[in-house]
């Protein structure tokens, strides 16, 4: 887990509203801003974050294939 320095915020304007993302500090020393909720990567290392901090496995991975393998088999299991 990394610090997040500055969490995810909803602005609101008179004509909509966005979101500024969160802001962290890698690992590595760079900060590095969150803006996707699962899959955001340091542009330095090569690390992957979710937007709370945590890091995540590459989604191109081919462990990250195994498990969502994994999942879809589980998936497919026979009537509870």
């Amino acid at each position: 887990m990394i610090e997040v320095i500055q969490r995810a915020q909803v602005i609101r304007t008179e004509v909509g509203r966005y979101v500024e993302p969160a802001i962290a500090i890698c690992k590595c020393g760079c900060r590095i801003e969150l803006p996707d909720p699962l899959f955001n990567e340091c542009e330095n290392c090569g690390r992957w974050w979710n937007a709370s901090g945590q890091e995540k496995i590459d989604p191109n991975s081919e462990l990250a294939r195994e498990l969502d393998a994994e999942e879809r088999a589980f998936g497919e299991c026979a009537d509870w």
